[in-house]
């Protein structure tokens, strides 16, 4: 007798059943196919990224200190336990640890698995069906590492327990391949190690990988390429959807020893973020929606949705989050309560623009005082839309005028001062209403 399981759609992992057959005794064999094929990519296309010197091609951001490490909270690790490559767990392990030790077994037998590319995994058989496919599509999704996993898929159940037992995949690449890939991100996680340095707070190091792929990935809504929604659309083919954002900054965090989450919502379309540890909770950040807003000038990216809670994300961003295990499948995160670790709180002091006569004019002052007191990033909110178009079309459009004007000012209050409008960041926000200024190594 066959027995048929239709599995929902998310994130391109579109799934059917296409019958099922006895595999052996007491054991009732379901066989799910993926209706998205993948071509292999092929070691000469690799060969072809490293004589276009991909890796090489990155622009680094600056380290912004605003938490000085010798000031910074312990930040909460979950673990120290380690895998066998000597990487940090996503925050998913510990989250089906906790909920039922059950979980853990199967957590381990498929992560383990998959790394050493077994196409046959048996499992502890502790799991029914459903329990193991929510388990299974979590360990894919949670893990930047396993974008080689395919998706045609057989489920062994014993039939005497009704648990799941064994599990056969297979992978859309060869191993020459992936590790031609893993070589390639090893080289660029290195070089972002190098230029960060050691002395950095966790603050900053988040905040530092956030501008670096801002500054480094495009977004590609139309999803045109295989790797697109994937860790190496993100990092080496440096373009990608929300979710290849998403995976991106999950794997670098990693590479960095910070155990991480995904958490998923709608604004529109599907969306996917992180969500990552810092003192004694946890806060967003959401790259992909920063990298489609920035407007950027010398590189500078935009924070919006960088330390944000979950109550801003919906209230203010107008995301509907999904909260709980059972509400999506999977895409397990837990929740961010913190409304104190956004970009523009940490920054600290607003300034406020009520006319445009004046306007310029405080933007000199301010950035003046605050450069004195070693402060480099200025946020000023418009008290209406007149103000705010009228210094966005002076210092972004007529730059070589309005920009340049008041930095010549600037200079000229100190001989300390040297900026030139290639030392500056400008970012513009209409929502709100407010400019941002950066000067850079001043």
């Amino acid at each position: 007798m066959k027995k048929c399981i239709n599995i929902a759609t998310f994130l391109g992992i579109m799934l059917v059943c296409t019958g099922c057959n006895l595999k052996q005794k007491n054991t009732n064999t379901i066989q799910t196919t993926s209706e998205i094929v993948s071509e292999d990519m092929t070691t000469s296309d690799i060969e072809e990224n490293e004589r276009m010197g991909i890796i090489n091609e990155q622009q680094f951001p600056i380290i912004h200190n605003i938490v000085n490490k010798e000031d910074e909270v312990k930040t909460m690790f979950l673990n120290n336990e380690h895998d066998k490559n000597g990487k940090v767990y996503s925050y998913s392990y510990y989250y089906f640890s906790e909920i039922e030790s059950k979980y853990k077994s199967d957590y381990l037998i498929l992560y383990n698995n998959f790394y050493d590319m077994n196409t046959k995994i048996e499992l502890s058989g502790t799991l029914n069906y459903d329990e193991f496919m929510r388990l299974l599509k979590q360990v894919i999704i949670d893990n930047p590492d396993f974008y080689f996993v395919g998706k045609d898929w057989v489920v062994s159940i014993d039939t005497d327990t009704n648990k799941v037992v064994e599990f056969d995949t297979n992978y859309v690449y060869d191993k020459n391949v992936i590790n031609q890939n893993n070589k390639l991100l090893q080289e660029l996680v290195n070089n972002i190690k190098s230029n960060l340095g050691n002395n950095v707070s966790d603050y900053d190091t988040y905040l530092f990988l956030h501008d670096y792929i801002i500054q480094n990935v495009t977004y590609n809504e139309l999803e045109t390429n295989e790797h697109d929604s994937d860790v190496i659309g993100c990092l080496i083919n440096k373009s990608c959807t929300y979710a290849g954002f998403a995976q991106g900054y999950k794997y670098l965090c990693r590479e960095l020893g910070y155990s991480t989450a995904l958490c998923a919502g709608v604004k529109g379309n599907l969306n996917l973020w992180n969500v990552v540890p810092y003192g004694d909770d946890w806060m967003c950040i959401d790259v992909g929606k920063d990298n489609i807003d920035s407007v950027i000038c010398n590189n500078w990216a935009k924070h919006n949705n960088f330390g944000v809670s979950d109550n801003k994300l919906i209230n203010e961003g107008k995301y509907t989050i999904f909260n709980s295990f059972d509400e999506i499948g999977y895409v397990v995160h837990p929740e961010c309560n913190n409304n104190n670790l956004a970009f523009k709180t940490m920054q600290g002091e607003f300034y406020k623009l009520d006319n445009v006569d004046n306007a310029k004019q405080k933007i000199i002052d301010v950035s003046i005082q605050n450069l004195k007191k070693g402060i480099y990033y200025n946020e000023f909110m418009c008290d209406d839309i007149e103000v705010y178009e009228s210094l966005k079309e002076g210092l972004l459009n007529q730059y070589k005028v309005d920009l340049y004007d008041m930095l010549r000012d600037i200079n000229s209050a100190s001989e300390n001062y040297n900026i030139s409008s290639e030392q500056v960041g400008l970012s513009f926000e209409y929502w709100d209403k407010t400019v941002l200024i950066y000067y850079f190594e001043v």
